[in-house]
């Protein structure tokens, strides 16, 4: 199982849509940063797999630091959670 990382928008830049194209059904994705940004709108919707599967995940800390409200079915971790899950998958792959 993979953990990806997404610390770039979705407005700004393609990592979000890279690495859709090549994560597993069993891969893990986690937003940080300006990632946190596909919370919301259509680019909520590209990630609706992983969302349904338990597998989508968002940085609390970054959310409230753009100050974006996060939707109810959102998975909002703490940093020390961040950490778990990347002692939880390997490997893990930062797209930025």
């Amino acid at each position: 199982m993979t953990l990806h990382i997404i610390s770039r928008s979705p407005f700004q830049h393609s990592a979000m849509n890279e690495c859709i194209k090549v994560a597993q059904a069993t891969d893990t994705i986690v937003l940080t940063e300006d990632g946190v940004y596909a919370t919301a709108g259509e680019q909520h919707a590209q990630l609706d797999s992983f969302l349904k599967a338990g597998r989508l995940f968002a940085l609390s800390g970054d959310i409230a630091a753009r100050g974006l409200d996060t939707p109810e079915d959102i998975n909002s971790i703490s940093t020390a959670e961040f950490v778990t899950l990347c002692t939880q998958h390997n490997p893990i792959q930062s797209w930025f």
